[in-house]
């Protein structure tokens, strides 16, 4: 019996400690990566301002060949809407809307993930840049999520930029690979 007190005492002292410790983890986790690419700010800003040719330089398509996508709303800009099945366990379900979009500047999108709850937005910012005296786009995908009510959240934000950090340099590349004519690829990654 008093085995049993002595255990049941230190789970306690464990999952309080947990969630102390959760409750000074950044409530806000941010993710970000930005490449040059050899194309104008309006092309870039078609490229992603949209849903139906995503899957051509997503990070996630490639994982998981079979997943199952419908989309809905606008062809492009606010309200354009997909959604996805996989069972791939990097993959998984959800869906992602534009729910701002300024021409040729900004998209935002914010993302549901059917396991997992929270608030969760992307974000592509552009910016027309001279590199090597030739004018380009940079562009910049970031992740914003927010885990205020979620402790178990925060500890995986500590994480999140390892996770998606890679797989946004993986789809910048293949956006950069896609939109580049041969020949024109400016090689800079940031």
């Amino acid at each position: 019996m008093k085995v049993l007190k002595v255990l049941l005492i230190a789970v306690a002292i464990i999952i309080a400690t947990f969630f102390a410790v959760g409750a000074f983890l950044p409530a806000k986790t941010k993710v970000e990566r930005s490449i040059i690419i050899n194309q104008s700010v309006e092309t870039v800003f078609n490229k992603v301002n949209s849903f139906k040719e995503f899957n051509t330089w997503s990070p996630w398509a490639m994982k998981d060949k079979t997943t199952e996508y419908i989309y809905s709303g606008a062809e492009s800009g606010v309200g354009a809407k997909m959604e996805w099945r996989s069972d791939h366990p990097e993959v998984g379900s959800g869906s992602q809307e534009i729910i701002e979009s300024t021409l040729n500047e900004t998209v935002t999108v914010s993302l549901k993930f059917d396991e997992q709850s929270g608030d969760a937005k992307a974000q592509y910012f552009l910016l027309p840049v001279m590199h090597s005296g030739k004018p380009m786009t940079r562009i910049t995908w970031s992740l914003h999520l927010d885990n205020e009510s979620n402790i178990i959240g925060r500890y995986f934000g500590l994480m999140m930029d390892e996770w998606v950090g890679t797989e946004y340099e993986k789809g910048l590349n293949q956006l950069k690979e896609v939109l580049e004519p041969k020949g024109l690829q400016s090689g800079s990654s940031l």
